[in-house]
């Protein structure tokens, strides 16, 4: 049984820190433009990123005087700073998504860092064959992906037949098992799933690949 893995892509940056918005800021902004090539368009422009980094660094330097509203007008722009670099790492992201073969490398790249996958005892999602030819049972371990939040949850599921490039959705369920069925015998078949509760939608699990019997 095979897995492929989402590489996901954070910021390490303390959105209340005025050094470290802009420090980050910098990283990013410097590993992207060393690379034009893997990083082709940047959103927001690397050029913008650096104008409001240069705003940051001047609204901190009035607040340091302590005048009236100083601190309130560079928390504003350090928040929009901080927006710019989560637009940014959304674009890195698609680009991971898109070759995850070179994720890891992308990350890196963008002056970025690799999200660490957590360790369970049990898996998310386990695969087994159905009763009937071409059909497989899926079970999700609820505990896991819906215990965290303590809230009601539908369970989304996915398949994929190309290695990940191309999902087909099925039914999502209030339950955490569901069956697919239609399936061509003797291919490998992908699998995921993900939650959505009141906070919104999940992240997907890692794909389960199973020979489909």
């Amino acid at each position: 049984m095979n897995s492929i893995h989402r590489v996901r892509v954070i910021l390490k940056v303390n959105r209340y820190s005025t050094p470290s918005a802009p420090a980050t800021a910098h990283a990013v902004s410097n590993g992207m433009g060393a690379d034009l090539a893997r990083f082709p368009a940047p959103a927001p422009p690397l050029a913008t990123l650096e104008a409001q980094i240069q705003t940051v660094d001047a609204a901190e330097q009035l607040a340091a005087t302590r005048a009236k509203g100083a601190a309130a007008a560079r928390n504003v722009q350090r928040e929009i700073l901080v927006g710019m670099l989560e637009t940014e790492r959304s674009y890195v992201q698609t680009l991971c998504d898109t070759s995850p073969e070179q994720a890891v490398a992308i990350i890196e790249a963008a002056g970025m860092a690799v999200a660490t996958a957590p360790v369970h005892n049990d898996p998310i999602l386990k695969v087994t064959g159905g009763n009937q030819s071409g059909t497989v049972a899926l079970d999700a371990n609820a505990t896991i992906l819906a215990g965290r939040s303590g809230k009601k949850a539908f369970f989304n599921w996915q398949w994929t037949t190309d290695g990940g490039n191309v999902f087909n959705n099925a039914p999502s369920t209030p339950q955490a098992k569901t069956m697919i069925a239609n399936l061509t015998p003797l291919t490998m078949v992908g699998f995921r799933v993900s939650i959505t509760d009141r906070s919104g939608p999940g992240e997907w699990s890692q794909v389960v690949t199973v020979l489909v019997h």
